[in-house]
């Protein structure tokens, strides 16, 4: 078991498309998030749109420190919304996605408005299509061997 990071170049210029930017975006949600009961959702707290729009989905809401976390589940209707309702312009909408499977295990994250992807708790097999997946797109991608094992 160890962990898989890919680190995203998006263009930040505001003139690339979101599909162009993230690229891996439907096929993450559809081959990976798909899979996972729950997401945690950040918005820092001046992303007061993306807080409201938030807030109808979630099941939990709380403010810590200079963030906003929404609890929600991925229901079929949640996972439709944050997969395709998921950007703003050209960049995604919220800062940072945590999702956990039905025990509770964080099994993926989505960092830095998608300029960071990493999968926790993953045997190598497993990360071998999501690696090719982000290097097809030229990310920088690495599986980590947890030293525990």
């Amino acid at each position: 078991m160890g962990y898989f990071r890919a680190k995203i170049d998006i263009n930040q210029n505001g003139h690339t498309p979101f599909s162009k930017n993230y690229w891996y975006w439907e096929r993450l949600w559809n081959r990976y998030a798909v899979k996972l009961a729950e997401v945690q959702v950040q918005c820092w707290n001046e992303e007061t749109k993306q807080i409201h729009e938030l807030h109808a989905v979630a099941e939990n809401t709380q403010q810590e420190g200079l963030v906003h976390i929404h609890s929600i589940e991925l229901t079929k209707e949640h996972f439709l919304f944050l997969r395709d309702d998921s950007y703003d312009g050209r960049k995604l909408k919220w800062f940072m996605m945590t999702f956990t499977d039905c025990e509770g295990v964080e099994r993926l994250e989505i960092r830095d408005y998608g300029t960071e992807v990493i999968f926790n708790q993953i045997s190598i097999e497993d990360a071998q299509p999501v690696i090719e997946l982000f290097q097809e797109g030229n990310a920088n991608a690495v599986f980590v061997k947890d030293e525990q094992d």
